[in-house]
């Protein structure tokens, strides 16, 4: 289990592919990582909006990262690669906002 204890295997619906979806910690920045600079330049201009952040820019949010007011998951292949990422705050109010990841 991870620090949070939040993970759960999920299988996604249109490939049928499973990927554990858990807390993103400073330990996980190698596939981070990895994923950042594998990815597609094109999916990554897509998926930024236009310019592709710096990984450091990403780092420095998995960084702050608390698992009270600050959350980030991450969804992992069965091989340990990062194939996702979502950063939420809490906005103190008993929600919580999905953020950007730049």
């Amino acid at each position: 289990m991870t620090a949070g204890g939040r993970e759960q295997l999920l299988t996604l619906p249109r490939t049928g592919r499973t990927v554990l979806v858990r807390d993103l910690t400073p330990a996980d920045l190698p596939a981070l990582r990895r994923a950042f600079v594998n990815a597609d330049p094109a999916v990554l201009r897509q998926r930024f909006g236009g310019a592709t952040p710096k990984f450091e820019v990403l780092a420095r949010r998995v960084r702050t990262v608390d698992g009270h007011a600050r959350y980030a998951l991450a969804a992992f292949s069965a091989e340990g690669d990062v194939v996702g990422v979502a950063f939420a705050i809490e906005r103190g109010t008993g929600d919580a906002v999905i953020i950007p990841s730049a």
